[in-house]
């Protein structure tokens, strides 16, 4: 069979704009002008000439496999019954990873929750929000082995020493059990939110060495986990922004750093309050793809549990990754948005900004 070149005549950015300005017809071409956010312009018009030579091209191994499928669930107000029962829904549909939250209330770690789930087969991670230090004793205490243990942090949180170090961690414990998430919402001016939350990881990283600990070790304990809103474009962005950033942030301070943690970087994709579920779909399902084209380890759908939440709705939103998976081939181990000028110019710019005001060791 004749092998096809899919070649096209270079244009230049003059005959490019021309073509636009003759599209838009009445319509003047700053009218395609905007802001992803109050003081970061929006650029319409980008062509090749405006981009350098260089190409950010993620590592393959991001793009061997489809993300992780997880599932959020939270035992706050729930019976142990219905977390059991909500537990066993999303294995039925395929869910990889559960990450059950649990707050200071429920004291200790309920058996009932997991009964008759094969921890073994899936990434079991327990999510406590305990603010006292012998409350989370108890709780790190009560939960099953080998079950990571995630530890929210951020620009407002406690210390780290005082929650791995002030008590000492029982020895059945492993320090290397430890997850610490820092969010990253995609909402406001993500830059500078983007910047202290990096900052606020690097004092932790601090903490960590100080108290003896191999620097990569930290890194491979890491999650970066960004909030998708319905800018699927800027969500593209966004998450190569954090590649880039994580992955010149392992090599500064260690090298291969994340060469055993391949899905540091999680997508939670949040239904909002009164959002009908066929929206929500929809939108879910855009985002997902986004997340898929910018190399995420680990996508979490946070639909609605409400009693007026269809089951279909549910059920479909936990198959949108196995139709990622199965029916797109997106996955061929090679990063399919590299060379894309429009996406480079913001990611570079994005990246350099945060880059020049992380408090790096010198």
């Amino acid at each position: 069979m004749k092998d096809w070149e899919y070649t096209f005549d270079p244009v230049s950015k003059a005959e490019w704009i021309r073509q636009i300005t003759s599209d838009l017809k009445q319509k003047p071409v700053e009218s395609l002008t905007g802001e992803w956010w109050e003081g970061e312009p929006r650029w319409p018009l980008l062509h090749a000439e405006d981009m350098d030579d260089e190409v950010v091209r993620l590592p393959d191994f991001l793009f061997n496999t489809p993300p992780q499928i997880t599932e959020q669930i939270s035992a706050a107000s729930s019976s142990p019954e219905s977390v059991h029962q909500t537990i066993l829904e999303a294995l039925q549909f395929g869910t990889q990873s559960v990450i059950l939250q649990v707050t200071s209330r429920e004291g200790i770690f309920n058996p009932d929750w997991i009964k008759d789930v094969h921890l073994d087969w899936i990434t079991f991670q327990i999510e406590y929000d305990g603010n006292i230090a012998a409350s989370q004793s108890a709780f790190i205490n009560s939960i099953p082995k080998h079950t990571f243990y995630r530890v929210v942090r951020g620009r407002f949180a406690k210390p780290l020493s005082s929650i791995l170090f002030g008590e000492k961690p029982t020895a059945r414990i492993d320090i290397t059990a430890f997850r610490f998430v820092y969010y990253f919402p995609s909402d406001g001016n993500w830059t500078e939110k983007t910047t202290a939350t990096l900052n606020a990881l690097l004092d932790d990283l601090q903490q960590w060495k100080a108290n003896g600990f191999e620097t990569s070790t930290f890194f491979n304990q890491c999650i970066l986990a960004i909030v998708a809103d319905q800018d699927f474009f800027k969500q593209i962005i966004q998450t190569r922004t954090l590649h880039v950033l994580w992955q010149n942030l392992s090599q500064y301070y260690s090298k291969d750093a994340l060469s055993v943690n391949s899905q540091y970087l999680e997508t939670h994709i949040v239904q909002k309050n009164e959002e009908k579920p066929d929206l929500f779909l929809v939108r879910a399902s855009m985002s997902a793809l986004a997340s898929s084209l910018s190399g995420t380890g680990a996508l979490c759908i946070h639909q609605s549990m409400e009693d007026t939440t269809p089951l279909f709705y549910r059920r479909i939103n936990r198959n949108i990754h196995h139709l990622l998976e199965l029916e797109s081939g997106m996955y061929k181990g090679i990063d399919p948005l590299s060379g894309a000028y429009s996406i480079d110019f913001h990611l570079k710019r994005w990246a350099t900004s945060i880059w020049n005001n992380l408090s790096l060791e010198k």
